[in-house]
């Protein structure tokens, strides 16, 4: 079963964590959609980011995911690996260690 988390910091600058326990088929139809998007031949790194934050946006449906809290509660360094976890965990695509593990 997928799970998928994201942590944002509130305006408090306290870390809250929000996980959805269930993902339904409806996410995964929407993250191939946010697919197409990232991939279109004419798609920048903007059309890539807002994709990916509308896919979090409507996958965790609650009012403290949005697309303010999340551009406003993530580092700019960690912005694109934090979206990226949650779209490769919808699709139940585990991180690749194998590189880290060769060290």
């Amino acid at each position: 079963m997928a799970k998928v988390r994201l942590e944002l910091e509130n305006a408090k600058g306290e870390k809250v964590v929000h996980e959805k326990m269930k993902v339904k088929g409806r996410a995964v139809r929407k993250a191939i959609q946010c697919s197409r998007k990232m991939y279109a031949k004419d798609a920048d790194m903007g059309t890539q980011l807002d994709a990916l934050i509308e896919l979090a946006v409507e996958v965790f449906n609650d009012k403290k995911v949005t697309e303010d809290t999340i551009l406003d509660g993530i580092e700019s360094e960690e912005l694109l690996n934090a979206l990226n976890k949650v779209y490769m965990d919808i699709l139940g695509i585990e991180e690749d260690n194998s590189s880290d593990e060769k060290k």
